[in-house]
């Protein structure tokens, strides 16, 4: 009782066959293709390794260069204590920002370096904010994603959140501090400030060193609104006594950011100095203070062209004053010298009026 094999029986049959012939076919395929794609993912992880492995070497490399170079002793055990205002782990970094005196340049790093921002205005009192309490709230990310800028001319005598965290400011030599003031506000499409000095700002854009520019200047200098308010804006921001852990020079801003930054991880900051503005701030201040060691005039010249714009990062914002000394006579050095910003120029060891050279000692405060 052989079953017939007719012609329908025959073609469902060779279908059949087929069918699982082309099945096989691609699941040998499929079987081929993942292998394949297991393998590119295989070794472009075992390439990536290799590159983060090498990048981690090189940025170990570089900040051991830095602190040999500076003579930093850096210990990576945080110290535990009670005092947080002194010692133990302050994780979180909080920017006390100083008008005029290289802010854009360092919130850049920090918003490379963190995910997030929080920003107390002028308006608000930060000794009032418990930034813990803030970032559970917002529930994204850990204190590490985060840090806090607290804007210029905020309220800060009353100030004292180091508690908190980890706390650096900005500091400029008081000369051309004044310079790239009267200069920016001169530069306004309106008046940003000290209405009632702007008969005085420059007029002879874009550098604003004509000899009517640089009378305007002195004369501004003198006003009782701009008299002493460096000093001023200084103390509004940090307080008195001073509530920062660490400072920012202008004048060496490459370096003492990263001898800041140093600091903060020492209290248990977590910086990412794989971030490309991160890792080229290091580099930067490893070859000039290399270029320090090898040839003194060529440091000089690095020094130099950081110090002719008033954003020590590289951007496309042009000069927008002349140096620094060409707008102070015998008189005006003086007059800022031991007047209300002398105690800055103690304070940090600053060497005169539009000099760059400063108390090396004086980046921890």
């Amino acid at each position: 009782d052989v079953p017939l094999i007719n012609e329908e029986n025959y073609s469902s049959s060779t279908s059949a066959v087929h069918y699982a012939n082309v099945v096989g076919c691609y699941s040998r395929m499929c079987f081929i293709l993942v292998l394949v794609v297991v393998g590119i993912v295989l070794v472009t992880q075992i390439n990536q390794s290799r590159v983060d492995e090498a990048s981690k070497k090189e940025i170990q490399h570089l900040l051991q260069e830095f602190d040999d170079l500076y003579n930093i002793e850096h210990n990576h055990t945080i110290v535990q204590s009670n005092d947080k205002s002194k010692f133990g782990s302050r994780p979180l970094l909080i920017f006390n920002q100083n008008p005029k005196v290289g802010g854009e340049s360092m919130l850049a790093i920090f918003r490379a370096m963190k995910k997030r921002e929080i920003v107390i205005a002028t308006s608000q009192n930060a000794s009032n904010f418990n930034f813990d309490s803030i970032i559970q709230d917002r529930r994204e990310g850990t204190v590490d994603d985060y840090f806090v800028h607290v804007r210029e001319d905020a309220p800060a005598q009353t100030i004292d959140v180091r508690k908190q965290g980890f706390i650096i400011g900005s500091v400029r030599e008081p000369c051309s501090h004044y310079v790239s003031l009267w200069s920016w506000e001169s530069s306004g499409p309106s008046i940003r400030g000290f209405q009632e000095a702007q008969e005085f700002l420059g007029q002879d854009a874009p550098y604003y060193n004509s000899t009517n520019d640089v009378k305007n200047f002195r004369q501004w200098m003198h006003h009782p609104k701009v008299h002493g308010v460096i000093g001023e804006r200084f103390r509004n921001s940090y307080g008195r006594p001073m509530r920062v852990d660490c400072f920012v020079f202008i004048e060496d801003f490459q370096s003492s950011l990263v001898g800041c930054l140093r600091k903060y991880e020492v209290q248990g900051g977590q910086v990412n100095w794989n971030t490309p503005s991160v890792k080229a701030l290091l580099e930067e201040a490893v070859e000039k203070k290399q270029a320090q060691n090898d040839d003194e005039s060529r440091s000089m010249t690095v020094l130099r062209k950081s110090q002719t714009k008033d954003d020590p990062l590289p951007s496309n914002q042009l000069y927008h004053h002349a140096a620094c000394s060409a707008y102070f006579d015998k008189d005006l050095v003086d007059f800022v010298e031991n007047g209300p910003e002398k105690f800055i120029y103690n304070r940090f060891g600053y060497e005169g009026c539009c000099q760059m050279g400063f108390d090396k000692n004086s980046w921890e405060r």
